[in-house]
Order: C-alpha cells, then structure tokens, then sequence
C-alpha cells in the first residue's frame, strides 16, 4: 500500500502525460507510447492486472510487472498465516510448532515449483500470452517468497532461544 500511490502516480506520468509507457513489443524492442489508445490496458495497468489480460501483457511501466505478482502474495498470505497456526495448534512441542509454521513455507515452493513445470512442459515458450500469463505470475514465482518466509520463521526462532548457531 506504501507503494501503490507513487506506482499510480508514475503511470500516470509515463503511460498517460509522457509517451514512454511500453505500449508493445516488436522483433527490435518495446514500443514506447501512451497507454490512452486503450482504456482496458490502462485500467488493467493501473489495477495491477496487467500480468493477467493478455492484452495487456507486457504494456505499461516494465518492471510492474513484479508488483502484480507481490500483491497475489499479500493477499494470500493472511490464509497462509492462518494455515501456520492451524499447523502449530496440533504441535506438542517448540521444536514441532516451528515445523509447523514451516508448513506455509512448503506449501508456497510447492506452488512455485508447479509453476515452473507448467511454464516448462505444459505451456512452453513459444505458447504466446499462455506462458507470459504463467511466467508473469505468483504461480511461477511463488517459490521465490519462500525463502523470505522461511528466514522470517529462523530469525523469530534464534531471537526465541529455540535456535542456537554454533560459536563459530
């Protein structure tokens, strides 16, 4: 949310004020231009869609593309909160409860790691909007937030005592 106003305000800027928004791709390169030619791709950009409308695949600012694929993982990750304390009610011990709340952590690699087979052997490059939508999304990328996921449970544990790290 700290992020989303300046993100609108920057497209604005590039997509709608100055002709730099990439508006397509050609064999030499993104098209830079105005996103107002087309209203669906403006909305679609400006709601953080654009990963999931093929029309507006790779349009807009570039790198945006990785803020629609965050906002997937924030809005998921109450549910996978949620997922972490169903495991660690049923654990008995410290050491059960921090492999419970790992559970969330293999869960997101799982989806990630689908991802990948799917965007591999399902839909290949070369399959058009099919794999850019796969590419361009959580599920390719899921594996990605495990880690920090997964650091944030080991930093809580060492800060806990319920982790040690040898002397050296």
């Amino acid at each position: 949310m700290r992020i989303f106003p300046a993100y609108l305000l920057v497209l604005l800027v590039v997509g709608v004020l100055l002709p730099a928004a990439i508006i397509g791709r050609s064999s030499s390169g993104s098209e830079p231009g105005r996103l107002t030619g087309d209203p669906g791709v403006l909305l679609a950009n400006a709601a953080l869609l654009q990963n999931y409308v093929p029309s507006s695949m790779d349009t807009g600012i570039g790198p945006a593309w990785s803020l629609a694929v965050e906002l997937v993982f924030y809005l998921i990750l109450p549910l996978l909160g949620w997922m972490a304390a169903a495991c660690a009610r049923h654990a008995t011990t410290p050491r059960s409860r921090t492999g419970a709340v790992l559970v969330p952590v293999a869960v997101v690699i799982a989806i990630g790691l689908s991802g990948s087979v799917i965007a591999t052997y399902v839909v290949p490059p070369g399959s058009g909007a099919w794999h850019l939508g796969v590419v361009y999304s959580f599920w390719y990328h899921a594996d990605l937030f495990a880690f920090g996921m997964a650091l944030a449970v080991l930093r809580v544990s060492l800060e806990d005592g319920r982790i040690r790290l040898p002397a050296w």
